[in-house]
């Protein structure tokens, strides 16, 4: 009965989510969830198109994101774009002659990443605590932070095919459960829990294919 009445809850917290929120913003929602999954299916398939979808979908979630004032993760969405647009060109130049194939992380990546996510903190940091007026921020932009400089190096090492990419995006989506949760948006906490477990695969398929490069060379 404790069951049927937590999962009444849940199901009754959803419909209270969209019961006032207009048919646009609900269609922008879906839409930009459609593509971030399709992005992630390309990626494991090594598609240039991955770039272009996460573009799209950075898009329709950007103008949900001005509407709500979510400006640390606006801004975090628009680095993503920008280093999807260096990564769909490596891939564009280098992809289709096998001068970059899938590999492992190593020394040449780590200042880079470690640049990623100490300007991505910062940023999202200080505009938390400028929207609090305290340095002391909450649980939820903590949370937004930490999400936020995971994501930024894990579309950059997607560009150059780093295969720990997949962990960088896994983890990022694991820390935006109880991000959107917390916030009561259970479809978009749904999205990145399938966008994780896309991961998971996505890493074995690049795993296989690694393999299978180095075998044949």
């Amino acid at each position: 009965m404790k069951l049927f009445w937590k999962r009444s809850n849940v199901f009754h917290s959803l419909i209270a989510q969209y019961s006032h929120t207009p048919w646009s913003q609900i269609i922008i929602e879906q839409l930009g969830a459609l593509f971030s999954i399709l992005s992630t299916l390309l990626g494991r398939s090594e598609s240039n198109l991955v770039f272009s979808f996460s573009i799209i979908s950075i898009i329709f979630y950007s103008y949900l994101l001005v509407i709500n004032g979510t400006w640390a993760l606006l801004i975090i969405y628009l680095n993503v774009a920008v280093i999807s647009i260096y990564g769909w060109a490596l891939w564009v130049k280098h992809g289709h002659d096998n001068q970059l194939p899938i590999r492992h992380f190593n020394r040449s990546d780590l200042l880079p990443t470690l640049c990623f996510m100490i300007a991505i903190g910062i940023t999202a940091y200080g505009i938390h605590a400028h929207e609090s007026q305290a340095w002391m921020i909450n649980t939820l932009d903590w949370l937004d932070v930490i999400a936020g400089m995971i994501a930024a190096p894990g579309m950059w090492l997607l560009g150059r095919k780093v295969i720990d990419n997949w962990t960088f995006w896994i983890v990022s989506d694991i820390v935006c459960l109880p991000l959107f949760i917390g916030k009561q948006l259970y479809i978009t906490a749904l999205l990145y829990l399938i966008m994780a477990l896309i991961g998971v695969f996505s890493y074995t398929e690049w795993n296989r294919r690694m393999k299978l490069h180095k075998a044949l060379t």
